[in-house]
């Protein structure tokens, strides 16, 4: 697991204080260090792969969200458009046979 930030400080802290550590302990500092920056590499591009991942399934879908709204947009003012000819064709349809009973009188 990687180091918490003052967990690393403490590490630094320790290569850097006035007392010098042992042969021993630099090696065991030095290689949690090292381990731990590893380890945060690794993390660091697992989570970039992750994130190109995330963002490329983003925008397929705000690509598709987008051709599907269009499409229904069109479908709907195609319909709307069909029943206002209906609905022009029927009162024209009234008018004339209205039309045509006034002339039968």
């Amino acid at each position: 697991m990687a180091l918490t930030m003052e967990e690393l400080q403490n590490l630094l802290n320790e290569l850097s204080g006035e007392e010098v550590p042992s042969q021993a302990r630099l090696i065991e500092l030095s290689s949690e260090i090292r381990d731990n920056y590893h380890e945060m590499v690794e993390t660091t591009e697992k989570q970039s792969g992750e994130y190109e991942e995330l963002r490329k399934n983003f925008n397929d879908l705000s690509l598709t969200s987008s051709k599907m709204f269009r499409q229904l947009s069109a479908q709907q003012t195609k319909q709307e458009t069909d029943e206002e000819k209906q609905q022009l064709s029927k009162s024209e349809s009234i008018t004339i046979e209205e039309l045509e009973k006034g002339a039968k009188f």
